[in-house]
């Protein structure tokens, strides 16, 4: 058994559920004749992206033990490519954050946006570098692969934070 492994697939198991919880957003998306705005598209992005993010890279060092057997080699491999996935996600929600603005549909938390996702991804690339060059150990992956998780989970509460129910009308009141 490879270091972390229990803790990975666990990250893995968590974030197919929250990947299922996607569709519950589409689901009961308010108004759901209406067109997606430039921001839920983006948000549904990183959702998705993240969630299955994490449950890919938590499998994967279970996947390359299975090959390789060097569990420097795994966490080399395994932190090179998350590390990769990171940065494509950092510079990918940027380039959305620009868009969905220029589009009059900014996220609608800006400021979790500026003051978590995109310091903790950084911190989180970080991490992922420093396992590739020196310490190819399980923790900095594993705390990689968290962030995806709690970042996917971040974005699905920002949703269910944003539901509009309709109230109907009121029913009438028997003699009046």
């Amino acid at each position: 058994m490879i270091d972390g492994e229990a803790a990975l697939l666990d990250i893995a198991k968590v974030a197919i559920a929250v990947t299922g919880f996607t569709g519950v957003v589409v689901t009961f998306r308010h108004p759901r004749e209406a067109l997606w705005k430039a921001n839920e598209v983006e948000g549904l992005k990183l959702l998705l992206w993240h969630s299955l993010g994490a449950v890919l890279f938590g499998l994967l060092p279970s996947i390359a033990y299975l090959r390789w057997s060097d569990q420097s080699l795994v966490w080399l491999g395994g932190s090179a490519l998350l590390g990769a996935f990171l940065a494509w996600q950092l510079l990918s929600n940027i380039a959305a954050v620009q868009r969905a603005s220029a589009r009059g549909y900014p996220p609608r938390a800006m400021k979790q946006m500026l003051i978590e996702y995109f310091p903790f991804t950084l911190v989180a690339l970080y991490l992922q570098v420093q396992n590739a060059i020196s310490w190819r150990a399980s923790f900095g992956y594993t705390l990689g692969c968290l962030w995806l998780l709690i970042a996917a989970s971040r974005q699905f509460s920002i949703f269910l934070m944003d539901v509009k129910v309709d109230q109907g009308t009121p029913a009438k009141q028997p003699g009046k």
